[in-house]
């Protein structure tokens, strides 16, 4: 009787840990993913699939890849996920499906092992998602964790023991909530309609005219990290699936990056004899604008459909995968792209013009679009007579007038306006001014831009310039 009475015990405590264990990790948008993942797995076999970190999975749709490829896909980035954990990730998908076509992304960043506390705490989200008793997965934990942190990465009970408090108990679901009014998730892919900050716009403006890698950065990928490399590409190819790693588009990389690396990380797909493909070399034949950033290192939702519009093209050209279109899956996935499309395609406006606010300030053009209540506008000027001590005091503001005055914001209707403004200081750098308007105007009756004193207004500077009846296609 006592011997059952401790096996009782014994199995009540494991249960109790196993329940809390699930109940202590922590919610983020990698359950998500891999539950969707599963799920579809179950469902079909999977053409295509992307691996990487944030960079491939704010960068790739799969919504886009297989309207435009015929296929199905999925994207199984995760943040931060290093090279050496990310065969962990492909053995374990590879359980569930057999791709034609494997992408990974790569980037400086990628190679080392987690650096610090917060690298490795990611980390954990793609680690979870492999059972404990993996010999692989415990390897690579010994070779990149202290012995104090092991009990934590195994087991997210004595990871968040500290959490208590903050523990919902009956809620099994780690699925992250996502914002449906700014943020758009599918198969993986996680798209944000945030375009980057003025700071980012301005630093990063000519990212497009500068056609070489800096000379001082000479940093070369290590014979461990090429080990790696190669490990991670077997293991993509143990199946028989074709391979490409890319780069995905990154503001910084033509000012930090290395062309050393850059070089040896396409000498190893060579020899590999797999295609590597550097995005960062083809901002114009994809069409991308510093308002298709997110922040510097990610794209937003509209740089995310030209670069995945992109990439399609380069697999048509490079692979031959199954055409899955006449597949009722395929078709029911079709539908979802519909109804994002309708959701994102944009209103666009351009003018030429050669219109002086003032003597020294010439307007020679204006773009805008308009997509999910934020309309973006860039003008451009030419300045070249403007003395920089007069550049401080100066910005431009614009307004935008509509037919229906319902479609103000709610900030201009407290302030009884019959517009939607916002202003943009004047830079002595700047040639192409960044406007970005939260706004539900949907039809411009009026659009008004102008040049006024910022340190002490006293009206409008110069001439204004009025556009009326304004047509976006």
């Amino acid at each position: 009787m006592k011997k059952k009475s401790i096996l009782l015990l014994s199995f009540l405590l494991i249960l109790s840990f196993i329940y809390l264990n699930r109940i202590f990790s922590t919610s983020n948008h990698y359950v998500n993913t891999f539950e969707s993942f599963k799920a579809l797995a179950e469902n079909t076999n999977i053409d295509v699939l992307f691996f990487g970190s944030s960079h491939a999975y704010t960068a790739f749709n799969p919504l886009i890849i297989d309207k435009e490829s015929k296929t199905v896909s999925f994207n199984l980035g995760s943040d931060a996920l290093r090279v050496p954990f990310t065969d962990l990730i492909i053995e374990e998908a590879l359980k569930k499906t057999n791709p034609e076509l494997i992408v990974i992304e790569i980037y400086p960043p990628s190679i080392p092992g987690p650096e610090n506390d917060l690298i490795k705490g990611y980390q954990l989200r793609a680690l979870d998602m492999i059972s404990n008793f993996s010999l692989k997965k415990q390897e690579k934990i010994e070779r990149f964790y202290t012995n104090k942190e092991l009990a934590g990465v195994y087991f997210p009970l004595i990871r968040n023991h500290n959490k208590w408090n903050e523990m919902k108990y009956f809620k099994l679901s780690r699925k992250e909530n996502f914002n449906e009014n700014t943020t758009f998730f599918n198969n993986g892919y996680i798209g944000f309609n945030t375009v980057i900050d003025s700071l980012g716009r301005s630093k990063f403006n000519g990212f497009k005219e500068i056609i070489a890698y800096p000379e001082h950065k000479k940093t070369k990928i290590d014979e461990t990290g090429k080990r790696d490399i190669v490990e991670l590409i077997r293991v993509a190819k143990s199946q028989g699936s074709q391979v490409l790693v890319v780069s995905s588009p990154d503001l910084r990389a033509k000012f930090d990056w290395s062309e050393s690396f850059l070089d040896d990380l396409k000498n190893i797909c060579e020899q590999q004899e797999i295609n590597y493909l550097n995005l960062n070399n083809h901002y114009n034949e994809m069409g991308l604008n510093i308002i298709d950033f997110r922040d510097p290192s990610h794209l937003n939702i509209q740089g995310a459909i030209k670069t995945s519009k992109y990439l399609s093209s380069y697999i048509n050209k490079n692979y031959k995968l199954k055409d899955r279109s006449s597949e009722p899956i395929w078709d029911s996935m079709n539908k979802i792209y519909i109804g994002f499309n309708e959701r994102n395609k944009t209103a666009s406006f351009q003018k030429q013009l050669k219109f002086n606010f003032i003597k020294e300030i010439q307007l020679k053009m204006i773009e805008m679009k308009i997509l999910n209540n934020k309309l973006n506008a860039k003008i451009y000027i030419d300045k070249t007579n403007y003395s920089k001590r007069e550049n401080k005091k100066y910005s431009i503001s614009l307004k935008i007038f509509p037919y229906n005055i319902d479609e103000l914001s709610d900030y201009s209707k407290s302030r009884n306006w019959d517009f939607d403004k916002v202003d943009i200081k004047l830079k002595d750098k700047d040639s192409i001014l960044n406007f970005q308007l939260n706004s539900k105007i949907k039809e411009v009756k009026q659009l008004e831009l102008f040049l006024f004193n910022s340190e002490q207004y006293k009206g409008v500077v110069g001439e204004k310039l009025v556009l009326k009846n304004i047509e976006f296609q």
